[in-house]
């Protein structure tokens, strides 16, 4: 048997003979308490025991015995874990010290007005808990309370009005040239800066600007001279399952390595499109990326087990990026710098909007690169490089990122001669002095 201690929670693992096979068991404790109890349990081999609920079990409880006694039997085990992290992510906050007997409509009401405008307790505080989330929460509480009938302990299931709100007021601003600009200088340095710009300034989508390898880029100085730069499209990046990647094998072009101790049935894959594409790319942002691309040349000399893909947005170890990690980087970008809950997919449509100016119709990507671009290639160094999405403030005072800092550019003052016949002077003609280094050394 064995025991994996985690920061939320503890997992057992251990082998159980079912009809003369053996089978590997594991099942996830939110409380120390009843790691204890359920490792006696299972030394004494009472694997399937039976466990008491009445109105007076914490619901917190109830929660861990349905996942011991059903959620194992029923559902596959990623299903199973996914249960585990939505309780200790988000459910127990809400429920800590709560019987089953207080969990009534009326609490369910008041809890859907709290979670609509709530944010996750775990992990990121202030991290806005997505519409996504809620869902599979409202999914997960519907069945926990459906067994709990089955067991006489509600007539009605208290989550029976329960509704998730359609409409929200997230994302409901809209991109402005001053938030753009803003955009642009606090991610300067980043991954995620040069992926705005391939974002904002071409027509390429995410998955296709992930796709990309830098044979598919054709920005060289005779390119750049004839401004004709451009990008050819005839892939996209995408998680697919592996039925899907076993049935389409043709399409596929390269199948992503899964994480060491990922089950999963999905694999990222970079995956061929029916129709292929030339994009075009503007002056400045092509200038950028032949600068990126030094960056990402030096990066492979600074990180050991680099994975060479040959992709121009990867890891920091080479390995591929997928969409989640740009949004990710996003939305922390907005949460650390207190910015406007903007959708990144709108910037998109932003870029493509026309403007008047100087008696001149321009889209706002075309105002942009050619009166409101800033270089911040410079940014570009591994020195400056800020990785896993850390967007602060350069000042110290607001608690400096010293991987902003190019440490060639930092003065170290001299140290300052020491003249020791002065000192000896000092301790003969002076006898307090004397005293006073006796006492020190002693």
């Amino acid at each position: 048997m064995e025991i994996t201690k985690r920061k939320y929670i503890t997992t057992i693992t251990y082998d159980k003979i079912c009809n003369g096979v053996k089978k590997i068991c594991r099942e996830s404790f939110f409380d120390k308490k009843y790691v204890d109890i359920r490792v006696n349990e299972i030394n004494n081999r009472e694997y399937d025991k039976e466990y008491k609920i009445d109105q007076d079990t914490l619901f917190i409880d109830f929660i861990d015995i349905y996942l011991k006694k059903v959620s194992l039997k029923i559902d596959t085990y990623e299903k199973y874990e996914s249960y585990v992290s939505l309780t200790y992510r988000y459910i127990m906050d809400y429920f800590e010290n709560t019987c089953i007997k207080d969990i009534t409509p009326i609490f369910i009401e008041n809890l859907s007005k709290q979670v609509d405008n709530q944010i996750s307790k775990f992990g990121n505080k202030e991290k806005v808990v997505s519409k996504a989330v809620k869902k599979d929460i409202t999914n997960f509480l519907n069945k926990l309370f459906n067994y709990s009938m089955m067991l006489n302990l509600y007539e009605i299931n208290p989550m029976k009005n329960y509704k998730i709100q359609s409409q929200s007021e997230e994302f409901s601003l809209e991109w402005s040239l001053d938030t753009l600009c803003n955009v642009f200088e606090l991610s300067k340095g980043t991954r995620f800066h040069m992926f705005l710009h391939c974002f904002f300034g071409t027509d390429l989508k995410i998955n296709e600007i992930l796709a990309l390898k830098w044979d598919d880029l054709h920005i060289s100085e005779n390119d750049l001279i004839n401004n004709n730069c451009y990008a050819d499209v005839n892939k996209k990046i995408n998680r697919k399952s592996t039925s899907y990647i076993n049935d389409n094998k043709k399409m596929i072009l390269k199948v992503f390595d899964k994480k060491i101790g990922n089950e999963g049935r999905t694999r990222l894959v970079i995956y061929k499109i029916t129709n292929s594409k030339k994009i075009h790319i503007p002056i400045n942002v092509a200038k950028l990326l032949i600068k990126w691309k030094e960056t990402e040349k030096r990066k492979k000399s600074c990180y050991c087990n680099f994975v060479d893909n040959n992709l121009v947005f990867s890891l920091k170890n080479g390995k591929a990026c997928e969409d989640r990690i740009i949004n990710k980087e996003f939305d922390t970008l907005k949460y650390l710098n207190d910015l406007p809950n903007i959708k990144f997919m709108k910037l998109k449509l932003f870029s493509k909007e026309k403007i008047l100016y100087n008696e001149e119709t321009m889209t706002i990507r075309e105002l942009y690169y050619n009166t409101l671009f800033f270089d911040y290639s410079k940014w570009f160094e591994v020195g400056y490089m800020k990785e896993g999405g850390i967007y602060r403030s350069n000042s110290i005072s607001a608690g400096t990122n010293y991987r902003n800092i190019n440490l060639k550019d930092i003065q170290v003052p001299k140290k300052k001669e020491i003249n020791i016949l002065k000192i000896i002077s000092l301790l003969k003609n002076n006898p307090d002095f004397s005293k006073e280094l006796t006492s020190i050394l002693k």
